[in-house]
């Protein structure tokens, strides 16, 4: 993921992990959190968030809060915020 013209993000996995359930709140990784310019990318990144199948633990249509949080790939909380 390339962020403007700057920061780029590479996320991996390793195919012969064995994948065991997990709880949000377990020790280790708190979350990822990504901060957008707008309100309409955020809104964006959740739909997609959506569309892909992960878990919505809670959005600003729900909480009327300005961040979101899902569970994504192997368990890991991604947190979306508007930048303040």
């Amino acid at each position: 993921m390339q962020i403007g013209d700057g920061a780029k993000l590479e996320i991996m996995t390793k195919p012969e992990i064995v994948e065991l359930p997990q709880d949000p709140n377990r020790t280790g990784l708190a979350h990822i959190n990504i901060k957008v310019e707008t309100a309409e990318k955020r809104d964006e990144i959740i739909a997609k968030l959506k569309e892909d199948g992960y878990k919505i633990l809670y959005e600003p249509a729900t909480t009327g809060g300005t961040e979101c949080r899902a569970v994504t790939f192997e368990g890991i909380v991604l947190e979306i915020n508007l930048v303040q």
